[in-house]
């Protein structure tokens, strides 16, 4: 059971991965148009300037309805979840990297990148540097904070991935597939759970990818967003990946 001053950690991750994954949606709504992230927010509709009441994370969104307060614009869905699902995940992130506050931070940090890697990357078929580099940088720091640093798994992933970039001249996969899955292999633990993740969301891609060609909404040679397979994928290697390993291996 967690004590006093851990159950308080966890709700000031709770809030702090809510403020940030408010900010998630600036990102989300403005990368793709090529405009800064910062500067005051607006109602895309109206342009209406938004207040700082109108700007507090969940609390706003059900004050104002699921509306502008101007223009009575319904605001979409994605705000208060993305924002919830920003706290959510550096809460997770508390569970699953207990050692030190700073850790689960920063585990936290780079679970929100994912996050909007996989958001964008689903919308605009691109993974941006802007995203990928950044979750590059805080993985280093958070294995080396955690003091468990792993290259064997690093060496698995950029081999695997970056052989088909190489292989296929980007068709297959693109560089920011490889700079991701970089940052992903050493938020990993071992080469076993960076192999399992790699396995995961290529099944997650064909269980999507088949029905589609199938029905022939996507063809052969139509590009498939693949961040949001890899990221769920190691979403669920790194909460359950060493219980589905004890699993398997037991078998």
């Amino acid at each position: 059971m967690f004590g006093i001053s851990q159950w308080l950690q966890a709700v000031l991750l709770l809030l702090i991965g809510v403020a940030v994954g408010s900010f998630g949606n600036v990102v989300i709504v403005r990368l793709p148009k090529g405009e800064s992230v910062r500067g005051r927010s607006q109602c895309p509709q109206c342009r209406k300037i938004l207040a700082p009441k109108e700007l507090i994370p969940l609390v706003s969104f059900c004050m104002l309805r699921g509306k502008c307060a101007q223009c009575k614009t319904k605001i979409s869905w994605q705000y208060p979840i993305v924002e919830l699902a920003g706290g959510l995940l550096f809460l997770a992130a508390r569970f699953v990297e207990p050692r030190t506050l700073f850790s689960a931070l920063l585990l936290g940090l780079c679970l929100w990148l994912l996050l909007l890697i996989a958001i964008l990357d689903a919308k605009t078929e691109r993974i941006s540097d802007a995203l990928s580099i950044p979750l590059l940088l805080l993985a280093i720091l958070f294995r080396f904070v955690a003091g468990d640093v792993e290259f064997l798994g690093l060496a698995v992933g950029i081999g695997f991935v970056g052989l088909q970039w190489i292989v296929s001249r980007g068709r297959w996969v693109g560089s920011g597939d490889v700079i991701l899955i970089a940052g992903i292999s050493l938020l990993l633990q071992g080469w076993q759970h960076v192999v399992l993740c790699l396995f995961l969301a290529y099944m997650l891609g064909a269980s999507v990818a088949m029905p589609l060609l199938m029905t022939g909404k996507k063809k052969r040679r139509d590009h498939l967003a693949f961040a949001p397979f890899l990221v769920t994928a190691c979403a669920i290697t790194i909460f359950f990946g060493d219980a589905i390993l004890r699993f398997y291996l037991h078998i």
